[in-house]
């Protein structure tokens, strides 16, 4: 009987994995590392918290959430582990490698860190894509990872989505994998929305929800969406930067400074948040702060047409006549339709 107690613990939390909502993952987590503690599930438990901290990693990187150092945790107890399968740190490696993004959208890169991830992503691609799909056919993580992997790579494209599916054939039907496979190069509202009826705990497919809402420019029912989201998960950059998207079409500009500015406080280096910014505080008509924030971005070479052209209209707005056609002129240069 002693030893079915924590063999049970084991089972309720592989069923978590692949419930596969962000809470029933770190559940999951939670419930694993309580076990290391057992010798008898020492073994399984931390193989378990390393799969379940590698996928609370990949969740926030593929839905754009500030990283809570989940891949951190899953490469020490990697590390520090004498018994755990060998295809497992490799997982992680590959979990390291994969871009940084919002579900379905890769961010191109803006940092030496960005652009060595996407070389030894494309540097190993044929032998992490050999180790992922066989893999998938044993492991929930493994199949999960080669989902994220192989549905939203540019190196990928050649692969059809039916191929990718057949490589997590063992685990079909399971929320964990009909969740990523919902979002694969498309977001499926019919298949996602019954995975939050049937769960409510999947809150996280709230946010897809409110982006299709927008994309139908259904700008209320977005806003619904992403409250809820909102509520149950804050510190989420791309959901911040996106509600700031909706406030400004509502001309809600107090609003939409205030969601790019908590934006830009988890994530810095968000170039379309800063450029955000700048028409917010222009609307606002804080035309001093408005050009401060436009230093940011040519400081940091992003956008500098647009840069330019919101410098320029906040300098002729504080009759800064000669340095605003300095700006236009500079704007365009890099302006396709200037």
């Amino acid at each position: 009987m002693p030893q079915a107690v924590p063999a049970a613990r084991l089972a309720a939390a592989d069923a978590q994995i692949r419930a596969g909502c962000f809470d029933c993952l770190l559940s999951a987590y939670h419930d694993y590392d309580a076990l290391r503690t057992i010798p008898a599930a020492a073994d399984a438990a931390t193989a378990g918290a390393v799969r379940a901290a590698a996928l609370l990693a990949l969740r926030q990187n593929e839905l754009g959430m500030a990283d809570e150092g989940y891949l951190t945790i899953a490469k020490g107890l990697a590390g520090a582990a004498s018994n755990i399968p060998g295809w497992l740190p490799r997982i992680l490696e590959i979990v390291d490698a994969l871009p940084r993004r919002g579900v379905g959208v890769a961010r191109a890169p803006t940092s030496d860190v960005d652009l060595e991830r996407l070389r030894r992503l494309r540097e190993n691609r044929d032998s992490w894509s050999a180790l992922l799909r066989d893999a998938a056919r044993y492991d929930e993580a493994a199949a999960y990872t080669w989902l994220s992997f192989a549905c939203d790579a540019i190196d990928t494209r050649d692969i059809a989505r039916q191929e990718i599916f057949a490589a997590v054939e063992t685990f079909a039907g399971a929320p964990l994998i009909v969740y990523r496979e919902s979002l694969c190069r498309a977001t499926e509202v019919r298949a996602l929305a019954p995975l939050l009826t049937a769960d409510a705990r999947f809150v996280e497919i709230t946010y897809s929800l409110g982006e299709n809402f927008v994309r139908a420019r259904k700008l209320d029912d977005a806003e619904q969406m992403f409250q809820r989201a909102y509520a149950w998960h804050p510190r989420w950059p791309t959901l911040t930067q996106t509600m700031a998207g909706v406030a400004m079409s509502a001309e809600e500009f107090d609003r939409a400074l205030q969601l790019y500015q908590e934006t830009l406080a988890l994530d810095p280096r968000a170039p379309d948040a800063l450029l955000g910014k700048v028409r917010a505080l222009t609307y606002l008509k804080r035309n001093e702060d408005a050009i401060a924030a436009t230093d940011e971005l040519l400081a940091e070479r992003w956008y500098l047409g647009d840069a330019r052209y919101w410098r320029a209209l906040n300098e002729t707005q504080l009759t800064r006549y000669d340095a605003a056609w300095i700006d236009i002129e500079e704007a365009a240069k890099t302006l396709i339709n200037a």
